[in-house]
């Protein structure tokens, strides 16, 4: 579809009429419909602005203009005149579709595309339908896992689902808690609850199971301090009243793991405790923690440090040993 306008006007030279009748002037506008290449309809109107006597008031044109079509033997849709092969269809695959011939082997392997699993890319042949005409995959470690792939490529691995450990060796698998040298349980993987709650996430039952594990093996463990840590985020009642109650619930996790409950305590010491002094997501999350402190050894106090001044200060202490 074309817009067009035009303007043409007369100028009569000789004669004995009035100069106002000497100059005629129209304009037109129309549209152009074309029908098939370049055959179209034409309908268009306009009116004069000029006084002569040539000038129409208004003046409405139609007409159809016929060039016969350029063919297209190959009957791929790509006329004649711009079909590189007027005779040979174009095979539409998405692969240089506008030359109008057709591509058997696009990426010149010499496996057709019909046969090859990987039309665009050069690759080699294979009794694998499935890779046939793809790229050999290169494989250095001997892992199964392609170096394209392979996030470890020069060190056998194994499958991940994680793209950065995907073909690497899998890491030994370290214990969530292990006895520390400072009268405590240090755990490796914090114990995790849902936010704004006291409910232990099933994602610690593995720091509890080894926390109640060592408990177990160790029976001159006979007091251990449960403390809940929070970080300075909302308000200190809240806070304290939330560490406490976390406190609790591990108590009762560990009760239902089969150890005694009178050789535990719990104690929650809200904000006041921190670990790193600092106001950023960093030391919140080191703040934020539960520990556990080994008050007693066969029966005997431990000498290990419970609370902390700040607390103290605030009136939250933990009961003598």
């Amino acid at each position: 579809l074309d817009v067009v306008a035009d303007t043409y006007s007369t100028i009569l030279v000789t004669g004995e009429n009035a100069p106002a009748q000497r100059v005629s002037a129209e304009a037109l506008g129309g549209l152009k419909v074309f029908i098939d290449g370049k055959s179209f309809l034409y309908l268009g109107g306009g009116g004069g602005y000029a006084p002569g006597f040539q000038t129409a008031a208004a003046r409405g044109t139609i007409g159809f203009v016929f060039e016969p079509s350029i063919g297209d033997q190959d009957r791929d849709g790509i006329k004649d005149d711009v079909d590189a092969c007027p005779t040979a269809a174009e095979d539409i695959d998405n692969f240089e579709d506008d030359d109008g011939c057709p591509d058997l082997d696009n990426d010149k392997d010499g496996i057709p595309d019909i046969d090859d699993a990987c039309p665009n890319v050069p690759g080699v042949r294979s009794d694998d339908p499935d890779k046939n005409g793809c790229p050999a995959l290169v494989d250095d470690d001997g892992d199964g896992i392609p170096n394209a792939l392979d996030a470890c490529p020069k060190v056998p691995g194994i499958a991940s689902s994680m793209r950065k450990l995907h073909g690497c060796p899998p890491e030994a698998k370290k214990p969530p808690a292990i006895i520390g040298g400072d009268g405590g349980i240090v755990l490796l993987k914090e114990v995790q609850f849902e936010t704004g709650s006291a409910k232990i996430l099933p994602a610690s039952d593995d720091v509890l199971d080894t926390v109640a594990g060592i408990l177990k093996e160790h029976d001159e463990f006979t007091l251990v301090e449960i403390q809940g840590h929070a970080d300075e985020r909302g308000g200190e009642a809240y806070n304290l009243k939330l560490t406490r109650s976390r406190a609790a619930s591990v108590l009762d996790a560990l009760v239902g793991r089969g150890i005694a409950k009178e050789r535990l305590r719990s104690i929650g010491f809200g904000p006041y405790c921190p670990l790193d002094e600092g106001h950023d997501d960093a030391a919140w999350e080191k703040n934020r923690r539960v520990e556990f402190k080994i008050v007693r050894k066969d029966g005997e106090p431990n000498g290990v440090e419970l609370g902390c001044e700040r607390a103290k200060q605030k009136g939250v202490e933990s009961l003598p040993p």
